[in-house]
């Protein structure tokens, strides 16, 4: 069975290589948590001791000096042949020629520049920018639906048994790495695959009851992880410790993967400690305490205007409220032992009419106005993203967004650990 699986990653491989260099000599010395508490670790790792808001990186409206973390969010398809080249004719992914001679960008993540780069580069150019201004890098690798070339949820669980796709995928995520480890001296926070983890716990209680062939991974960091979802875990944190060190790993956290969602629920009698204490005992099958570096937790679906859900009270249990959101954020974090980046976070507020772009939502306020709550709750960071192609954005809010976060910036962002602590 084991020579059958390596055969298939190895065809999987071969169809879709890229060049990738051997990662730098000098890898910086990987932190050890040991005693520190989970904030003190996610400011030793980042190497930045300041609570941080972050949007995307060509988000329109929004200069770098605006924020103090930058996003990118990966999607799309991947080459179906080798692919050392963006302007190779034979780089195509998704039926587009990644050269641009179709008229339209290649869906290839590693090719969304200039075709004449090297694949890739444009992460390593983001990274340098990242670092230089002393911001926080932060990538969604959400890909595993682009692989197997389906959106359907029980597909895209069944499909982790197979050898094909998850060599493709892991030669996809080691690229990345090894892109990241090409900058050792800069930080970046991997968003490991946003929807997969939730969509695994909608269908089954039991998260090692999800089989994973971490076999067909080319390499041999994984051969005696157990062969299930939380094994995919724990080979993503052993490749990336291996590979590229200045990777800090994200697992995502969704409040919607038992039953309902504890954030925007209205159904009478909801309990949240109880939705709390379901989705502790699936993310401790998972692992979730012991292998990701720090926990993202999925805010919101788009703008309330937009997804018509009800707009948060400031307070209660009983409807959708920040004191709700925050109680189960904290009580996640706090049983874990790990630090939360809140993510998604929309950008409308409460002076637009509710058209395209110019949604109303009252979160955005409330997060900027409540930042010392969040450090309270174990709340690390920020990162807002417009969650659909009508939401609201920094181009068409009026200039909200980029007001609050310079203000933001202009004040004293608060502390992640006590700077004793981080002392040699």
């Amino acid at each position: 069975m084991r020579a059958r699986a390596l055969a298939f990653a190895a065809l999987a491989v071969a169809a879709c290589s890229v060049d990738i260099a051997t990662p730098p000599i000098d890898k910086p010395a990987r932190v050890e948590r040991g005693a520190m508490t989970p904030d003190c670790f996610v400011a030793a790792l980042l190497e930045r001791n300041l609570f941080f808001v972050g949007a995307g990186r060509d988000e329109p409206g929004v200069a770098p000096a605006d924020v103090s973390a930058r996003s990118l969010y990966f999607y799309g398809a991947l080459p179906g042949a080798t692919c050392a080249s963006c302007a190779d004719p034979a780089c195509v992914a998704g039926g587009v020629h990644c050269d641009g001679s179709d008229g339209v960008a290649c869906p290839w993540w590693a090719c969304w520049q200039d075709p004449t780069l090297p694949p890739g580069r444009h992460v390593q150019t983001f990274l340098d920018e990242a670092g230089d201004d002393h911001d926080v890098a932060f990538v969604s690798y959400d890909m595993w639906s682009s692989v197997i070339a389906s959106e359907d949820h029980e597909r895209m669980l069944t499909a982790l048994r197979e050898p094909y796709y998850i060599a493709r995928w892991g030669e996809d995520l080691r690229f990345f790495l090894r892109l990241a480890a090409k900058r050792p001296n800069r930080r970046v926070i991997l968003h490991l695959e946003p929807r997969l983890w939730g969509i695994a716990q909608q269908t089954t209680y039991a998260p090692e009851r999800i089989y994973f062939d971490t076999r067909a991974i080319d390499g041999n960091e994984c051969d005696n992880v157990q062969q299930n979802l939380a094994g995919l875990l724990e080979c993503v944190v052993l490749i990336a410790r291996k590979d590229a060190p200045n990777v800090v790993i994200g697992l995502p956290v969704v409040p919607w993967g038992y039953e309902e969602d504890a954030f925007t629920t209205t159904r009478e009698g909801f309990d949240v400690d109880e939705h709390v204490a379901q989705s502790l005992g699936w993310l401790a099958k998972l692992g979730a305490g012991a292998q990701p570096d720090l926990l993202v937790v999925e805010l919101a679906h788009g703008d309330a205007g937009a997804t018509g859900e009800a707009l948060w009270e400031e307070s209660g249990l009983d409807a959708p409220s920040f004191e709700r959101t925050m109680r189960w954020v904290r009580a996640v974090g706090g049983a874990l032992h790990q630090s939360v980046v809140l993510w998604r976070a929309p950008f409308g507020h409460m002076q637009l009419d509710d058209t395209c772009g110019r949604y109303r939502d009252n979160r955005e306020d409330w997060l900027f106005d409540h930042v010392p709550t969040l450090r309270e709750d174990g709340v690390v960071g920020v990162v807002f993203e417009a969650a659909g192609e009508c939401m609201t954005r920094p181009l068409t809010d009026d200039g909200h967004f980029v007001a609050r976060s310079r203000a933001f910036l202009a004040g004293e962002p608060p502390l992640l650990c006590d700077p004793a602590a981080l002392a040699p």
